[in-house]
């Protein structure tokens, strides 16, 4: 309910679902990142946990190396990106509308190194 619920929280909007989805987020990768030092067979028994509910093109071998090189990154909430836009309330549902001059600039910082 903390994060996917909003019609029966008191703050119902879809950007408090996504701050507490963030909190979540930030929790988790950082508590996996710490225990995963520790237990490096972490992200095996998790996909063994997962599989059945899961989909997913990739081998044990490629997450498995995935996952030592996001440990090599690290993590910070700073790494987490919120596109820019309104919300509005449509005839049924609240509805967001994306600032496409912000997502262009966001796609141009996170993807390319832009020469001016």
């Amino acid at each position: 309910m903390y994060l996917r619920g909003r019609m029966s929280l008191s703050d119902d909007t879809n950007a408090a679902r996504m701050t507490r989805q963030r909190q979540y987020m930030s929790a988790f990768i950082n508590t996996a990142l710490s225990k995963m030092k520790s237990e490096p067979t972490l992200p095996l028994t998790v996909y063994n946990a997962v599989e059945p509910y899961t989909v997913t093109d990739l081998s044990v071998n490629e997450i498995t190396y995935a996952v030592s090189e996001a440990v090599r990154y690290g993590f910070s909430e700073d790494s987490l990106y919120t596109v820019k836009g309104t919300q509005t309330e449509g005839s049924e549902f609240s509805e967001f509308h994306v600032d496409e001059t912000a997502l262009y600039e966001l796609i141009l910082n996170l993807f390319y190194d832009v020469i001016l």
